[in-house]
């Protein structure tokens, strides 16, 4: 937490370390992980400045159908420890997802810019779930969907449900496009797509509305507690 403040100027006053209910052990030969292993940070860089533009504050959220979509940040080839490679994938051990302090700082300097110019109207960091978790996301609120390409030269799962850090998806309009790329300069980014009216395009390949997979993403505490084996874990307690 110390090096992680320190880098980003910030004055910490909480932080959360957190290990998945069904992470329940540890190779010290491999430094592999069962599930994922969380720490966040929350601090404030300048915290008057925070609270006096608290107005400008930016959301998560798409605004508008056609609003163009980007990916910021490095885009590596990783399913280290992430959800699909224990739930999909069933592998149970793993090192760690891809993390680089110096990336994740630049990351942030540029959304920090980014937001200041009023530039961009909506930004999501990647984590839980990779890309895919992400875009819906930023979509349940308005119920938009999204229409993407993933990258060529790529494992398409490590694109789509990765959990590599250092990355955030950002949307534009249309007419700020331009403007948008000729700030970003030799900052990493992909342009991926563009919001939908609902459904959610993969490839040309469609994948369901928003609507559908908000209901999944909504139940889906009640349908794990409610399933067989969600029952005979709460009988051992």
């Amino acid at each position: 937490m110390n090096k992680s403040a320190a880098k980003h100027s910030l004055l910490p006053i909480s932080t959360k370390y957190e290990i998945s209910s069904s992470a329940t052990s540890f190779d010290p030969e491999t430094a592999a992980v069962s599930l994922s292993f969380f720490k966040s940070d929350i601090g404030l860089s300048q915290p008057e400045l925070f609270f006096a533009n608290i107005s400008k504050k930016m959301t998560l959220d798409f605004k508008e159908e056609g609003d163009v979509i980007y990916l910021l940040g490095k885009v590596n080839n990783d399913i280290s420890c992430s959800e699909y490679l224990h739930r999909i994938c069933e592998v149970e051990f793993s090192p760690a997802p891809y993390f680089d302090l110096e990336e994740e700082y630049n990351l942030q300097q540029k959304l920090i810019e980014l937001i200041k110019k009023e530039i961009i109207l909506s930004a999501h960091d990647i984590s839980e779930g990779g890309l895919f978790v992400t875009l819906c996301e930023a979509g349940f609120n308005r119920e938009f969907g999204f229409s993407i390409l993933t990258k060529g030269g790529l494992r398409k799962d490590a694109f789509l449900f990765g959990e590599a850090q250092g990355r955030a998806i950002v949307t534009v309009s249309l007419e700020d496009v331009q403007l948008f790329e000729s700030l970003l300069k030799d900052f990493p980014y992909e342009k991926i797509g563009v919001v939908t009216s609902g459904e959610l395009v993969v490839d040309g390949d469609f994948w369901g509305t928003i609507d559908w997979w908000k209901d999944e993403y909504d139940t889906a505490i009640e349908n794990f507690l409610s399933s067989e084996s969600a029952g005979s874990a709460l009988v051992s307690i």
